[in-house]
């Protein structure tokens, strides 16, 4: 694949480490620092052990850990990475195939960002640079996959989230959920992109999430926090 450069958002130095079985994907994934070069590749991993070895060395901010490794086909390793390192942004890497119950599950075992295994450079180093500095991250394609695949399996009534939301705002979080961006959504409703913003932050409020990405699990799985009144 081919690599070009961009100009990074910031100065800020990202430490990732790189877990996968692929020798290949390893290498591959080095030269994301040609991407983006606030993203300094601190290690790569085949092995859990060769992981939490290179946790321990270096601390870094966030891991790209891949679907195939043994561990995760259950998310056991990630949850116990995660009990051992709470605080730190993990993106998997995952198959087009990817089974539709899986994205849900991670996202519950604490999984921050998702991309496909096809992705570009580009996308791979935005994913982790986001997961990096506190946001969540998903790959449109997943979104979409993730959105058609509860919309086959959901046959009884529309979720009780329905009714903390006003029309307008069940409008925007189903184009959300379909993977449109805010721009995307304002062109579709003829509104303005400051006006879908505002109408994310009261629908993150009344579900009682802090993103969209959780908004979307939340909403297509049906599953509520503690919403707020009002």
């Amino acid at each position: 694949m081919s690599i070009q450069a961009v100009r990074p958002e910031t100065r800020v130095s990202r430490l990732v480490v790189v877990a996968s079985p692929s020798p290949l994907l390893r290498q591959g994934l080095e030269q994301l620092s040609r991407v983006d070069h606030t993203l300094v590749h601190a290690g790569g991993c085949g092995r859990k052990q060769e992981l939490f070895a290179a946790l321990a060395r270096v601390q870094p901010d966030v891991v790209l850990l891949d679907a195939d490794l043994p561990g995760m086909a259950d998310l056991e390793l990630l949850r116990d990475l995660l009990s051992r390192y709470p605080d730190l942004g993990v993106v998997i890497l995952l198959a087009a195939g990817v089974e539709d119950t899986y994205l849900g599950r991670a996202v519950a075992a604490g999984a921050k960002g998702f991309v496909l295994r096809d992705a570009s450079p580009s996308l791979v180093a935005k994913a982790l640079c986001a997961v990096a500095a506190g946001r969540s991250w998903l790959q449109r394609e997943l979104t979409e996959k993730l959105f058609h695949d509860h919309t086959r399996a959901t046959t009884s009534a529309p979720p009780a989230f329905e009714a903390l939301l006003s029309q307008r705002q069940s409008q925007v979080l189903g184009l959300v959920a379909k993977g449109l961006p805010n721009r995307e959504v304002a062109h579709h409703l003829s509104i303005s992109e400051k006006t879908v913003k505002a109408h994310l932050t009261a629908i993150f409020r009344k579900l009682g999430v802090t993103n969209r990405y959780r908004a979307i699990h939340f909403a297509l799985s049906g599953e509520l926090t503690q919403p707020a009144s009002g």
